[in-house]
């Protein structure tokens, strides 16, 4: 938790125990605390952290919202999307 804030992070890891596919984890504060995994396993770590945007939006947008005082106040969240 930094400045009073929860911080989340995804974690992109190797599934066992074919180290062929990946999954991933949506993490709490430093990493230490898992709150949600996949169940899907994903053929490369794009698709993975790909596959992560679905959970992780929620977390985002609330923590967004959350941190406007004023109801009516709109928070923009910039967005850009690269081709790999």
């Amino acid at each position: 938790m930094k400045d009073g804030k929860i911080q989340y992070l995804v974690r992109v890891v190797e599934l066992e125990p074919c180290r062929q596919s990946y999954g991933w984890e949506l993490c709490r504060d430093d990493g230490s605390i898992v709150i949600q995994r996949s169940t899907q396993a994903f053929a490369t770590r794009a698709e993975a952290l790909a596959g992560s945007v679905q959970a992780a939006a929620p977390l985002a947008l609330w923590a967004s919202a959350s941190e406007s005082s004023d109801a009516s106040q709109t928070t923009h969240v910039p967005a850009r999307l690269n081709r790999l």
